[in-house]
């Protein structure tokens, strides 16, 4: 499997205290709030991802977070040219000494023609990513959005685990959940292994999308080209807030090697609206060697939908 970005990008990703990110324009719902995936600040929700990938970089892990910045959040000004708001973000990692080791920042403007247009902004926001290639360990993520006009400014904080993914045994990524994943030769930075992601930064499906896309990677699949069982089985389990399993949903894949990655979608259209846990059980038909992953999502069926903290 080739590296889960391109050649082209990976000298950038890979240096320290550099800036890199996407910038991309969703269509989003009035979100509730669940789960560690983002946090809640005022009246506006903020949505933050974080996922892990081998780096393919000796050590070391590649550590990719989407922030998810509402536009009504911003604070426009009256410039001739129309209603411009400016703001800046900027995450930083922290070591388990409370030292600084990474930061990168991502400065934008969003400019509309009038207050009228401003009324429609709670249906946009924007979509940030940055990554880090890191050694593996534990560390605390600071995000703060600045309001570049005022100077006024939120703060988020996250604890985080970054695995090892170079250990002995069978593991795997974390889950990227998506609202599509297409196959295409291009080579973009939303691109992993030849499928274009589109992230699900809040993890929330059941409005505008009812199929439920995950994208993982696979490591240190045991290999044999002669072997009658040269496949994995992962098993997709779907268990509500009650801790009762609503759904099961298996995916069958031949081996292509000791590092594979694999995509799917799953049809949630029937689930009702609430918090539901993903759960991962993969097993290597080889040596039965098995590796777990979780993560969590949201089912909205309706609109508006009231605000849940949690």
């Amino acid at each position: 499997m080739k590296s889960t970005y391109p050649s082209n990008l990976r000298g950038v990703i890979s240096q320290g205290l550099r800036k890199f990110h996407l910038l991309l324009l969703l269509i989003s719902i009035s979100s509730p709030v669940f789960g560690q995936q983002f946090t809640p600040m005022g009246r506006d929700t903020y949505f933050f991802d974080f996922l892990t990938f081998k780096a393919f970089d000796g050590d070391k892990t590649l550590l990719e977070v989407f922030c998810k910045i509402p536009f009504k959040s911003l604070k426009f000004t009256q410039t001739p040219s129309g209603l411009i708001a400016y703001y800046n973000l900027e995450l930083t990692l922290f070591n388990k000494k409370n030292m600084p080791i990474e930061t990168s920042s991502y400065t934008d403007s969003v400019k509309i023609d009038s207050y009228q247009e401003a009324k429609n902004l709670s249906a946009h926001s924007e979509v940030i990513r940055f990554t880090f290639v890191i050694k593996p360990d534990d560390y605390k993520a600071h995000m703060i959005i600045t309001d570049n006009y005022s100077l006024a400014f939120k703060g988020f904080r996250r604890n985080l685990h970054v695995p090892n993914y170079t250990e002995k045994g069978l593991q795997a990524s974390d889950i990227q959940m998506a609202t599509s994943i297409t196959t295409t030769n291009q080579q973009t930075i939303l691109v992993k292994n030849g499928r274009e992601i589109i992230p699900n930064v809040g993890h929330i499906y059941g409005v505008d999308s009812e199929i439920l896309y995950v994208y993982s990677e696979l490591y240190n699949l045991s290999h044999k080209r002669k072997s009658n069982f040269n496949e994995f089985l992962a098993t997709f389990t779907i268990i509500d807030q009650n801790g009762k399993k609503v759904k099961e949903f298996q995916h069958k894949q031949n081996k292509p090697g000791k590092t594979c990655a694999f995509s799917l979608g799953i049809p949630v259209g029937e689930l009702e609206s609430g918090q539901y846990k993903l759960v991962m059980d993969v097993i290597d038909l080889d040596n039965s060697k098995t590796v777990t992953k979780v993560t969590n999502f949201h089912i909205v069926k309706d609109r508006p939908v009231r605000r849940i903290v949690i």
